[in-house]
């Protein structure tokens, strides 16, 4: 089945995992997600709201 051009994720991530830190001190903020979007939309904040 071909998909639609406008149900192909223009972003997409498969088992993101972001680690802040090493060893003891390490803490893990995002543990293996699994994320898309559809063209258009879009809205990645830092903790400064850039």
């Amino acid at each position: 089945m071909i998909k639609k051009e406008s149900e192909i994720p223009e972003i997409w991530s498969h088992k993101l995992t972001k680690i802040y830190g090493r060893g003891e001190k390490s803490v893990k903020a995002v543990n293996k997600i699994d994320i898309s979007t559809k063209s258009g939309v879009h809205g990645f904040l830092g903790p400064n709201g850039a």
